[in-house]
């Protein structure tokens, strides 16, 4: 369960950096047949490793890895663009335009409206339809990692000419959104359509297992979203720390059901 340190001051535990070596945001795409039996499942990630250098700026290099394509069962390891943190903003180079965009703003205050512009699904698109979130709250948090950072909580407002839906997100500092390395601020932990399901899994920080898709469930109030009808179809949801689902006997470090345990 989430711990809100509402005891704290605002903004009492140091800033959590959202650029770092290492870190990744794991996914899985379900996809079925006709009759919704399994086809096949694509793990992927985004993983930041490296430096390099844009403008005479440092960046970090961000890797979409995956462990297949849609047409066959192939490593992927491609170099989608960069990240770079500036004043607590985030921004991301995108290679294929060569634009850069401003990914997560964490000096908003409450009250405030945040417009995006770009999105993950799964490739970086960006000039997307503009999402508009109006920040609500802002406390400090404790995860089940451990880890203490600060969430920002949005409403979410489709049209700024109409009241707010009663639709929330939020951003946490050094995580993301309830979409991981995405921004989307439209509340979305399983993205789905015909023939295919996906998978927030979780963010990872080498080994570490900062927080999983069940838990960002929980702390939207969102735990029936994985839907029932389909989980007889799903693959069992074990995975290792990368985010990889594990056939057959799991051994060592795993995420299961969400938590982190080691299988012996």
């Amino acid at each position: 369960m989430f711990a809100f340190l509402l005891c704290f001051p605002l903004y009492a535990q140091d800033y959590v950096p959202f650029v770092e070596d290492g870190k990744a945001w794991n996914y899985v795409n379900h996809v079925y047949n006709t009759d919704w039996s399994p086809k096949y499942s694509i793990h992927y990630s985004y993983l930041i490793e490296g430096d390099t250098t844009i403008a005479g700026e440092t960046w970090k290099k961000l890797y979409y890895i995956a462990d297949r394509t849609r047409e066959e069962v192939v490593e992927v390891r491609r170099l989608e663009g960069a990240l770079r943190e500036e004043g607590r903003k985030v921004f991301f180079y995108e290679n294929k335009h060569e634009e850069i965009f401003l990914l997560f703003d964490f000096t908003l205050s409450v009250g405030d409206s945040c417009l995006t512009e770009i999105r993950f699904d799964p490739i970086p698109v960006g000039h997307v339809p503009m999402e508009n979130g109006i920040v609500r709250e802002i406390v400090p948090i404790e995860l089940n990692s451990g880890m203490r950072s600060t969430l920002y909580r949005f409403v979410y407002q489709a049209d700024p000419n109409y009241p707010p839906m009663q639709r929330q997100n939020f951003w946490i500092e050094g995580i993301g959104s309830a979409w991981g390395i995405s921004p989307n601020l439209e509340a979305e932990v399983t993205g789905s359509g015909f023939g295919w399901v996906e998978l927030y899994l979780s963010c990872t920080m080498n080994d570490e297992v900062l927080v999983t898709g069940e838990e960002v469930e929980e702390l939207l109030g969102l735990s029936a979203i994985r839907q029932p009808s389909l989980s007889s179809a799903c693959p069992p949801s074990v995975y290792d720390i990368n985010g990889r689902q594990i056939i057959g006997d799991a051994k060592g470090l795993v995420i299961r059901s969400g938590k982190k345990m080691v299988a012996r």
